[in-house]
């Protein structure tokens, strides 16, 4: 009942007026909570992946982008709307500096895992994913990190 009353509320604001009520972090912890109990709501991840591809690449960071490809995988969303958001999340992740020290191993193994498990493996995202995993201090990764990043190169 509350997740129905919550997809209502989302869905009241207009796709084009976001602008003040959703940025590209609460449109990532929204749909991680809904990932996270596993209800998919085809209509409320449809309207913020428009929602999303409006705002323009500097509005995001890189754990948002992670975060935003990891809940649209998890839940299975409609192919062509996970196609379009994966797309323009790739554009995106290209945006940022690969010297950037907010790619942490994390953020990087998480957004290739999210494109490999749905095989949306695009060279140019990857060689800049990898480049900017060459560019981490190897004192920063930890086990899991290098496990993520192996399996999604593999």
């Amino acid at each position: 009942m509350v997740f129905n009353y919550m997809s209502e509320v989302i869905l009241s604001t207009e796709i084009y007026m976001y602008e003040g009520i959703y940025d590209a972090h609460n449109i990532a912890i929204i749909l991680n909570a809904y990932a996270r109990v596993e209800k998919l709501d085809a209509r409320v991840f449809e309207h913020l992946s428009y929602m999303a591809q409006q705002m323009h690449p500097d509005q995001f960071d890189v754990q948002s982008v992670a975060n935003i490809v990891n809940a649209f995988v998890k839940v299975g969303v409609e192919r062509d709307v996970l196609k379009y958001l994966m797309e323009f999340m790739s554009v995106v992740t290209q945006c940022f500096d690969a010297a950037d020290d907010l790619f942490a191993p994390q953020a990087i193994s998480n957004i290739a895992n999210a494109f490999s498990r749905v095989n949306m493996v695009e060279d140019v995202l990857f060689d800049h994913l990898a480049l900017a995993a060459l560019m981490i201090p190897p004192q920063e990764y930890n086990p899991q990190s290098i496990a993520n990043i192996v399996n999604a190169y593999s």
